[in-house]
């Protein structure tokens, strides 16, 4: 697990910087939203292993969730 939310990570931090120096960051910026939507899926699976604070867990998991959703409307309209 620690190893998928690094490498979504650095993919996020890697597809944002490609999008700051291309020319139509519009094409880039759904693969952004993917990648980071599904980093917060996973954040929300280990706040739910702490169980200290769980409502921090659903308020990932609902941000995640709502940023592939805009994710895949992004994709719909290119």
């Amino acid at each position: 697990m620690k190893v998928a939310k690094i490498v979504l990570l650095i993919l996020g931090i890697s597809l944002s910087g490609y999008a700051l120096f291309t020319e139509e960051p519009s094409k880039v910026m759904p693969f952004v939203l993917l990648t980071l939507g599904c980093f917060m899926i996973l954040k929300s699976v280990d706040e739910f292993n702490k169980v200290k604070y769980p409502y921090v867990g659903f308020f990932q998991l609902a941000v995640g969730v709502f940023a592939i959703y805009a994710s895949y409307q992004a994709f719909m309209v290119m």
